[in-house]
């Protein structure tokens, strides 16, 4: 009998507690993309019958850094930037402009040209006007990593074909 017992109590002692349950991992904070050795600079696209207009700023094509896309035929304006997050991830754009800041609820996506976060806004919102202004530079910033961007006509002339 005080064998057996020994026996169970070695087992016992033997044996692992339960781990205890792991927590989920906290979001990853947003990086902005790291600055490349090329200068970025605007470029516009225009499609009258595919129903688009649209302006990136970046390095070369498919390496955007900022975008402003528009839909003309449904007159809504998609915002682009090249912030990483978790896949589909919720969370705000902030764009710093010149005169105001302001906020659009936005989302994540990793696709294989590369993470980005958009936001998508009806043409005629007029928080958009604060953009569309000439300014020297505004700032778009998510999850508090931020992207300084250098104000260009095409934003201007993208925004007023949603309208």
């Amino acid at each position: 009998m005080k064998r057996a017992v020994f026996v169970i109590a070695l087992l016992a002692a033997c044996t692992r507690a339960p781990a205890p349950p792991a927590s989920q991992p906290a979001a990853a904070p947003a990086q902005a993309p790291a600055p490349s050795a090329q200068p970025a600079s605007w470029r516009v696209e225009r499609d009258d019958a595919g129903g688009y207009r649209a302006t990136s700023y970046g390095v070369s094509a498919g390496h955007d850094i900022f975008r402003v896309f528009c839909g003309t035929i449904v007159k809504r304006v998609t915002l682009q930037s090249a912030h990483t997050l978790p896949n589909d991830q919720r969370t705000t754009m902030t764009i710093h402009t010149a005169t105001q800041t302001l906020a659009f609820p936005a989302r994540s996506e990793n696709i294989p040209a590369g993470p980005l976060v958009y936001a998508q806004i009806e043409g005629g919102d007029p928080r958009l006007t604060a953009l569309a202004a000439r300014q020297e530079r505004f700032t778009v910033e998510v999850e508090g990593a931020a992207l300084d961007i250098p104000w260009d006509e095409s934003i201007a002339t993208t925004l007023a074909a949603c309208r």
